[in-house]
């Protein structure tokens, strides 16, 4: 979901609500093309704790430029972790919401005010 939870709901991390953001269930792979023509990707990256009542398992995003791995980490309900990843000259940005269970779909992520710029 594009500026909401994904019940719809405002995105909140850790507390805090934000109006931008992607949330993503895992086993959610975007592939953004930049075509070399950004600096930085930047993202508050957490998960809502309203939706993880349910149980959000273990999550892990790792973002990706042209086929390389930038970035990796376990999303938490209790922290967030402020993203600043250099693209300059990056073809295609790609995020991966990776589950731990065999079918993957176990838990989500949000990326809360994510954007690139130039």
């Amino acid at each position: 979901r594009k500026d909401a939870n994904l019940d719809g709901n405002p995105i909140i991390l850790a507390d805090k609500k934000y109006d931008k953001g992607l949330s993503m269930y895992a086993g959610t792979e975007l592939e953004f093309n930049l075509g070399g023509k950004y600096k930085e990707f930047k993202a508050i990256l957490g998960a809502d704790s309203r939706i993880a009542e349910e149980g959000q398992g273990k999550v892990v995003v790792s973002i990706y430029s042209d086929r390389v791995r930038l970035f990796t980490q376990e999303v938490s309900t209790k922290t967030t972790v402020p993203l600043a990843i250099n693209v300059k000259d990056v073809e295609k940005l790609r995020i991966v919401v990776s589950g731990a269970n065999f079918t993957n779909y176990g838990g989500h992520a949000t990326l809360a005010n994510a954007h690139v710029s130039q």
